[in-house]
């Protein structure tokens, strides 16, 4: 699980640099939960 989570939260930080101004913030923030989570899952 917490392989996955980080995975998902690196795509999204991958994926943030190419969206419009209006999205970056709700992937961003993604990006972020997803990260945080899997820090904590250990």
């Amino acid at each position: 699980m917490r392989q996955a989570v980080l995975a998902s939260g690196s795509a999204a930080a991958d994926v943030v640099l190419g969206l419009p101004a209006e999205r970056v913030g709700l992937v961003a923030s993604v990006a972020a939960c997803c990260t945080t989570y899997g820090a904590v899952l250990v």
